[in-house]
């Protein structure tokens, strides 16, 4: 498989936020306003309020794009369940928000409220839970409750198209969303 070029996984991974983004309880239908750095899109809902969203994509290592997910799949061929690498992918995750809210700390434009987009890009999340998620948000309780400058997390493309997003008023997990 050839892996597309950073722009255009940029842009598939925008259009992936916005369907995601509609389905959470206060989600709203959002269009690309602006394509920029410090945040990477300025979003528009239909009554003109903008936000900022920054995009990440989270693998379990460095090597998950050549080894895991470029070679080509055979048909009926299936994932192994590596339950025992999803303690080491949550660490990934976590390690992923801090950096984003470091960077976004030092110099993003906060002209507009700010969310993070964590693209869930790894085979091993398919066997994660609910109870996962919350795993993730009890073991960093001080990460998520101080998400400034971002209003909320949304991780999206979980197994089963369910959601899971952190805000000010909490952890939440969104089951079967259809898509």
């Amino acid at each position: 498989m050839k892996w597309p070029p950073k722009e255009e996984r940029e842009r598939l991974e925008v259009e992936g936020f916005i369907e995601a983004y509609q389905q959470l309880p206060h989600g709203k239908r959002l269009t690309i306003c602006v394509k920029g750095e410090k945040p990477d899109y300025i979003l528009q809902d239909s009554n003109g309020k903008k936000i900022g969203v920054e995009l990440t994509s989270v693998y379990l290592n460095d090597r998950s794009v050549p080894d895991s997910h470029m070679p080509e799949i055979e048909e009926n061929e299936t994932y192994p369940n590596n339950e025992g690498q999803i303690p080491l992918y949550l660490e990934r995750l976590a390690t992923a928000v801090h950096q984003k809210i470091r960077l976004a700390r030092s110099g993003y434009n906060l002209e507009n409220p700010l969310v993070l987009s964590v693209y869930v890009n790894e085979y091993v999340s398919i066997f994660m839970t609910r109870n996962d998620w919350e795993i993730l948000v009890q073991r960093h309780y001080n990460l998520f409750h101080n998400l400034h400058p971002f209003s909320e997390v949304v991780f999206w493309k979980l197994a089963n198209n369910h959601l899971f997003f952190v805000n000010s008023s909490g952890s939440h997990f969104v089951e079967n969303r259809a898509l």
